[in-house]
């Protein structure tokens, strides 16, 4: 709303996602950031429902705002200033569908795209959809997994529930074979929350998340792991 009330600051958001150079990019947020760095914006970013907006639910923003100097509202300045002054915006689907409410045919993913459709089309019918939590899963569908992908959901269970944190960890090893892959992230810098038995069964690749982490295009996530399993349970 505020966007679309300050016509002054939504001119300066198109030059900025039309850019196509960083210094450019820069200069238009500079401008920016000067325009979104007063007391109101800082209290708006950080209600809870802005935050969910931003995909940020509030026990993930409890996390970031006991780590981070300056707490959320810094956090989420700081997440901006790194996205648009370091990073390419004219390849960066996610911004540009933020910000412009819409893919373009040469800025989106790389399921949208034309060429890629009948490709999607003749494995549609390997994707299985379940509804039910991630421990409920592997109890009903155990076997031995080759990769898990678990985004950001344990920095909720984390704050809210470290019992059911426990037993997911327990159920992935036990679901786990030697290799397996396990790929997950945090709004904390360093995740403290692990349990201290999972360090007997993996092995964490910390150079390479550390560099990919710094290609992050959404850019609102503070750490990035990436585990092997070397002795499932």
């Amino acid at each position: 709303m505020y966007l679309l009330l300050n016509k002054k600051l939504r001119r300066k958001i198109n030059f900025l996602i039309n850019s196509d150079n960083l210094p450019t990019q820069k200069l238009w947020f500079d401008e920016i950031e000067v325009e979104i760095s007063s007391g109101f914006v800082k209290w708006v970013m950080k209600q809870p429902t802005t935050l969910s907006l931003l995909g940020i639910p509030q026990s993930q923003a409890q996390l970031v705002e006991k780590e981070y100097e300056g707490g959320i509202s810094h956090f989420i300045t700081d997440s901006l200033r790194f996205v648009f002054t370091e990073l390419p915006i004219s390849s960066n689907y996610f911004w540009q569908v933020y910000l412009n409410g819409a893919y373009s045919l040469d800025c989106c993913p790389e399921y949208l795209k034309k060429e890629n459709f009948n490709s999607i089309k003749e494995n549609a019918e390997r994707i299985n959809f379940y509804h039910l939590s991630f421990s409920d899963f592997l109890r009903n569908k155990p076997d031995k997994y080759s990769h898990f992908v678990l985004l950001d959901h344990q920095d909720w269970l984390a704050e809210n529930n470290q019992n059911m944190l426990f037993e997911e960890w327990e159920l992935i090893l036990k679901n786990s074979k030697v290799g397996t892959k396990i790929l997950l992230r945090s709004g904390r810098s360093k995740i403290d929350f692990f349990p201290q038995f999972i360090h007997n069964h993996l092995v964490f690749d910390k150079e390479k998340t550390r560099n990919q982490h710094l290609k992050d295009r959404v850019g609102t996530y503070g750490s990035v792991y990436l585990a092997t399993v070397v002795n499932p349970l």
